[in-house]
């Protein structure tokens, strides 16, 4: 069987270019091309609600929010390593002049990249999670 030349051009074409198209941004050119762009930000959140049988471990997680290649936003830890946050069900992170801003469910600015905060919730070997607040506080 013999094959069209166009097709076979079409066929190189496509296997030179597909690791350019499928090929990623690094992270943190995405961001920063993003500060000035308006970009929205990718933040690991809870895929759901919390319910009533979701319990919480009531641990302090604390650190300075930083970004986070995989996460969107970690917390460096005093000893300097930085972890992953699963940050609560809602909340999403955009920017906020030069600094990234981490935004509850109610929209209202929680905290900003170089901000220190300790909230409950706890961790696993990969990452921490942060328990919701509205759903401690019974909303």
């Amino acid at each position: 069987m013999r094959r069209s030349p166009i097709a076979i051009t079409a066929v190189l074409v496509l296997l030179l270019l597909a690791p350019v198209a499928c090929s990623t941004v690094p992270p943190q050119a995405t961001l920063d091309a993003c500060a000035t762009q308006g970009c929205p930000i990718r933040l690991a959140t809870n895929p759901r609600p919390p319910g009533p049988s979701d319990g919480c471990i009531l641990m302090s997680v604390e650190g300075t929010v930083v970004r986070h290649s995989i996460y969107g936003l970690g917390l460096e830890k005093s000893n300097g390593a930085v972890r992953g946050v699963l940050w609560p069900f809602g909340w999403s992170a955009r920017w906020d002049s030069d600094r990234v801003a981490l935004v509850n469910r109610a929209g209202k600015v929680v905290a900003r990249e170089g901000d220190h905060i300790s909230l409950s919730g706890g961790g696993t070997k990969d990452y921490d999670f942060i328990c919701d607040p509205e759903f401690e506080a019974g909303g």
